[in-house]
Protein backbone atom coordinates (compact mmCIF):
# COMPACT_ATOMS: atom_id res chain seq x y z
CA UNK A 1 0.00 0.00 0.00
CA UNK A 2 1.48 3.72 -0.61
CA UNK A 3 -0.39 7.00 -0.57
CA UNK A 4 -0.33 8.44 -4.37
CA UNK A 5 -1.33 12.36 -2.66
CA UNK A 6 -3.00 13.91 -0.19
CA UNK A 7 -4.19 17.81 0.46
CA UNK A 8 -4.56 17.72 4.64
CA UNK A 9 -4.29 19.76 6.84
CA UNK A 10 -4.63 20.79 10.82
CA UNK A 11 -4.66 24.08 12.40
CA UNK A 12 -2.52 25.37 14.45
CA UNK A 13 -4.93 25.71 17.47
CA UNK A 14 -6.22 21.93 16.44
CA UNK A 15 -2.82 20.07 17.15
CA UNK A 16 -2.48 20.13 20.53
CA UNK A 17 -5.88 18.82 20.62
CA UNK A 18 -5.06 15.70 17.42
CA UNK A 19 -2.05 14.67 20.21
CA UNK A 20 -4.50 14.22 22.71
CA UNK A 21 -7.58 12.19 20.79
CA UNK A 22 -3.96 9.67 19.84
CA UNK A 23 -3.53 9.09 23.31
CA UNK A 24 -6.97 9.13 24.26
CA UNK A 25 -6.95 6.31 21.02
CA UNK A 26 -5.05 3.67 22.56
CA UNK A 27 -6.71 4.44 26.44
CA UNK A 28 -9.97 3.84 24.50
CA UNK A 29 -9.35 0.50 22.47
CA UNK A 30 -7.39 -1.38 25.14
CA UNK A 31 -4.13 -3.22 24.69
CA UNK A 32 -6.07 -6.05 24.17
CA UNK A 33 -8.05 -5.15 21.24
CA UNK A 34 -4.90 -3.33 20.32
CA UNK A 35 -2.88 -6.50 19.46
CA UNK A 36 -3.24 -5.82 15.84
CA UNK A 37 -1.44 -2.72 15.71
CA UNK A 38 1.78 -4.80 16.76
CA UNK A 39 4.07 -2.42 15.29
CA UNK A 40 3.12 0.16 17.14
CA UNK A 41 4.83 1.11 20.41
CA UNK A 42 2.33 2.40 22.69
CA UNK A 43 5.09 3.50 25.23
CA UNK A 44 6.82 5.70 22.68
CA UNK A 45 3.30 6.68 21.53
CA UNK A 46 2.44 7.74 25.31
CA UNK A 47 6.13 9.27 25.60
CA UNK A 48 5.64 11.48 22.19
CA UNK A 49 6.39 15.29 23.64
CA UNK A 50 3.83 16.41 20.24
CA UNK A 51 1.68 15.37 17.60
CA UNK A 52 4.30 15.04 15.21
CA UNK A 53 5.93 12.06 17.14
CA UNK A 54 2.94 10.68 18.48
CA UNK A 55 1.55 10.19 14.99
CA UNK A 56 5.04 9.06 13.19
CA UNK A 57 4.69 5.82 15.69
CA UNK A 58 1.47 5.05 14.07
CA UNK A 59 3.15 5.02 10.66
CA UNK A 60 2.58 8.49 9.34
CA UNK A 61 4.69 11.44 9.06
CA UNK A 62 3.82 14.88 8.63
CA UNK A 63 4.77 18.11 7.95
CA UNK A 64 4.61 21.28 9.38
CA UNK A 65 4.60 24.69 8.51
CA UNK A 66 7.42 26.39 7.65
CA UNK A 67 8.28 29.30 11.14
CA UNK A 68 8.93 32.69 10.14
CA UNK A 69 12.38 33.43 10.23
CA UNK A 70 12.66 36.97 9.47
CA UNK A 71 15.57 38.12 10.86
CA UNK A 72 15.66 41.86 12.42
CA UNK A 73 19.07 43.12 12.30
CA UNK A 74 19.72 44.62 16.10
CA UNK A 75 20.71 48.18 14.94
CA UNK A 76 17.20 48.63 13.31
CA UNK A 77 15.13 47.96 16.20
CA UNK A 78 12.89 50.49 17.51
CA UNK A 79 9.88 50.34 19.90
CA UNK A 80 7.79 49.08 17.16
CA UNK A 81 9.87 46.25 17.35
CA UNK A 82 9.56 45.41 20.53
CA UNK A 83 6.79 42.57 21.69
CA UNK A 84 6.36 41.78 25.24
CA UNK A 85 3.64 39.12 24.77
CA UNK A 86 5.56 35.15 23.80
CA UNK A 87 5.31 34.31 20.26
CA UNK A 88 3.08 31.51 19.39
CA UNK A 89 5.34 28.90 18.35
CA UNK A 90 2.15 26.18 17.38
CA UNK A 91 2.53 25.09 13.70
CA UNK A 92 -0.43 23.91 11.34
CA UNK A 93 -0.14 20.23 9.72
CA UNK A 94 0.19 20.95 5.92
CA UNK A 95 0.71 17.47 5.17
CA UNK A 96 1.04 13.66 5.78
CA UNK A 97 2.57 10.83 4.61
CA UNK A 98 1.95 7.23 4.94
CA UNK A 99 5.29 5.62 6.11
CA UNK A 100 4.48 2.01 6.16
CA UNK A 101 4.40 -1.07 4.67
CA UNK A 102 0.49 -2.62 5.33
CA UNK A 103 -3.11 -1.17 5.86
CA UNK A 104 -3.69 -1.83 9.26
CA UNK A 105 -6.90 -0.51 10.53
CA UNK A 106 -5.92 3.19 9.99
CA UNK A 107 -9.44 4.36 10.47
CA UNK A 108 -9.28 4.24 14.00
CA UNK A 109 -6.18 6.84 13.99
CA UNK A 110 -7.97 8.91 11.34
CA UNK A 111 -11.63 8.41 13.17
CA UNK A 112 -9.43 9.97 16.09
CA UNK A 113 -8.03 12.62 14.73
CA UNK A 114 -11.07 14.04 12.47
CA UNK A 115 -12.76 16.21 14.41
CA UNK A 116 -9.69 18.49 14.76
CA UNK A 117 -8.61 17.95 10.88
CA UNK A 118 -9.50 21.03 7.76
CA UNK A 119 -12.50 20.81 6.26
CA UNK A 120 -11.99 19.26 2.64
CA UNK A 121 -8.83 17.19 3.49
CA UNK A 122 -7.75 14.08 1.71
CA UNK A 123 -5.49 11.49 1.39
CA UNK A 124 -4.98 9.03 -1.84
CA UNK A 125 -4.30 5.48 -1.71
CA UNK A 126 -3.28 2.86 -3.68
CA UNK A 127 -3.08 -0.64 -2.28
CA UNK A 128 -3.25 -4.40 -3.49
CA UNK A 129 -7.26 -3.79 -3.24
CA UNK A 130 -7.40 -0.99 -5.02
CA UNK A 131 -7.67 2.71 -4.92
CA UNK A 132 -9.40 4.52 -2.21
CA UNK A 133 -9.65 8.47 -0.72
CA UNK A 134 -9.75 9.20 3.23
CA UNK A 135 -12.12 12.05 2.69
CA UNK A 136 -12.58 14.50 5.60
CA UNK A 137 -15.91 16.49 6.13
CA UNK A 138 -17.84 17.64 9.42
CA UNK A 139 -15.29 15.88 11.77
CA UNK A 140 -15.85 12.67 10.25
CA UNK A 141 -13.47 10.51 7.88
CA UNK A 142 -14.83 8.38 4.95
CA UNK A 143 -13.43 5.50 2.95
CA UNK A 144 -14.63 6.45 -0.64
CA UNK A 145 -13.38 3.61 -2.91
CA UNK A 146 -11.91 5.39 -6.34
Amino acid sequence: MHQTDCDFMIKACNVEKAHQAILDLQHAVGQKEFGHYDWVDLDKVNEALDFKEAIEEWRWVVEMEAQDTKQIDPKDLTAEHFDPQPKDTRQNVIGIEFNGDKLGDDMLLLDAIAPYVEEGSWIAMDGQEGCWVWDFHDGIVKEIDN
